[in-house]
């Protein structure tokens, strides 16, 4: 009994000085899960597991930031026209170079820019091709042609447009460019750009000058408003499309081409002609000599009547010179040079449009004349030849022959003419 509480004594001290009391170690196996309520087991020592193999799993990565867009700076500067149409965001000036919104450019011409939201590439059909070009690139790409412009386009509206350097952006769209310093102004027209002429095509011209009523019998070149509807009745019924000089890169798709003009914008142009041209959706083109429009109204139209055939579409206002007499061959070159150049800018600041063909007056002409007509413009006509002459593209274009429509002038005869290829030489009948 004695032996036995000695045991107990000193079991009971070991436990107050040592506090340990041997762990009954428990199978895993008699563990029932947590699902069936039974009690979870003690976890084992972290020691004495196995070290995972697995990489541990990365730590997430936060999205950067977009950097926002920021418009590039540009000053503004003077007023730019394309096609008559003056461009609401004028121009900007970047390191010397005048740019201008392409999208606004594209959009005066009659075209559609065609682009993906921020992207890089833009482009638009442009007559007979496509114009491609990049932002950041100063290379243009049109009919299958790559030309370098001066500098590269720049995005700009938060990158949904482009500022493009306006004048080599013309060049490579082959548009012409005319920059009138004093009004500090911008003219882009695209038919008196450097444009391909298709070669060998006949286009008979017709030349008029006064549609007027009761005509004068004095007056050969005064034409009955209703023998001039006839005409054009003609015209439509027989299959021919009246054309402007600036319709002839088109001219491989053109059938039956014809060009109406008519010499020095009497006012009847505005008030008997225009009526008529317009019944039968016809296109004429009108001469004038720019020194007669300022004057006071009498027997030439004024400016403003100018202005606003050139704006129907019908009528394509060119130059017949400052003024009508003495003729051209009579002038030192000098004064010939101001008589060509003068009446050009005369008339694209009135229209918006830069000119593209002089009428000489009374086709009187030198090799002045010619050599300073290719300076200034792209063709230049004179009155009729001896023969008859159907103009055929390729003929030298600052020498130019027209049929002469007077008075008397019959259906059959501009029939005639007009069924003329310059298969040989028929002797003209001048009725």
């Amino acid at each position: 009994m004695r032996k036995t509480l000695l045991v107990i004594l000193c079991l009971t001290m070991c436990i107050s000085l040592f506090g340990c009391i041997p762990k009954v170690s428990q199978s895993p196996l008699d563990v029932k899960r947590p699902d069936t309520g039974a009690v979870k087991p003690d976890a084992p020592e972290t020691s004495a597991l196995p070290k995972a193999s697995s990489a541990p799993a990365p730590s997430a990565t936060p999205a950067p930031t977009p950097t926002p867009y920021v418009e590039p700076e540009l000053t503004g500067a003077g007023k730019v026209l394309f096609d008559g149409k003056e461009l609401p965001g004028a121009s900007f000036t970047k390191d010397g170079l005048r740019y201008v919104k392409l999208s606004e450019a594209v959009e005066a011409i009659g075209a559609k820019l065609e682009h993906k939201d921020k992207s890089e590439d833009f482009a638009f059909d442009w007559r007979l091709g496509r114009v491609s070009l990049k932002a950041g690139s100063s290379s243009v790409n049109y009919l299958d042609s790559d030309t370098e412009m001066a500098a590269p386009a720049i995005h700009c509206s938060a990158q949904n447009d482009l500022y493009v350097p306006v004048e080599s952006f013309c060049q490579a769209a082959q548009i012409g460019y005319y920059y009138d310093e004093e009004y500090d102004t911008i003219y882009c027209t695209p038919a008196s750009g450097s444009w391909k002429l298709p070669e060998g095509y006949d286009v008979p011209i017709l030349r008029y000058h006064i549609i007027d009523w009761p005509p004068s019998p004095e007056a050969n070149m005064i034409v009955h408003p209703e023998s001039f509807e006839k005409q054009l009745q003609y015209l439509n019924d027989n299959g021919y499309t009246t054309i402007f000089f600036e319709d002839l890169w088109n001219i491989e798709n053109i059938e039956k081409p014809v060009i109406i003009t008519f010499d020095d914008g009497y006012a009847d142009n505005f008030t008997y002609m225009y009526p008529i041209l317009e019944k039968y959706n016809c296109k004429a083109t009108i001469f004038v000599i720019t020194s007669t429009l300022l004057d006071e109204p009498h027997m030439h139209m004024s400016a403003q009547q100018a202005k606003q055939l050139s704006e129907t579409g019908l009528v394509s206002i060119q130059s017949h010179c400052v003024n009508h007499d003495p003729t051209l061959s009579s002038k030192s070159r000098e004064d010939q040079q101001f008589e060509l150049e003068d009446s050009k800018l005369f008339i694209t600041r009135l229209t918006g449009k830069e000119p593209l063909v002089v009428s000489y007056p009374c086709g009187d002409s030198n090799d002045d004349t010619l050599e300073l007509t290719k300076q200034f413009y792209r063709f230049g006509l004179k009155t009729f030849y001896p023969d008859y002459y159907t103009y055929k593209t390729g003929d030298d274009p600052a020498q130019i022959y027209r049929y002469f429509v007077q008075q008397h002038t019959s259906i059959d005869t501009i029939a005639d003419w007009l069924n003329h290829h310059n298969e040989g030489a028929l002797n003209y009948k001048g009725e």
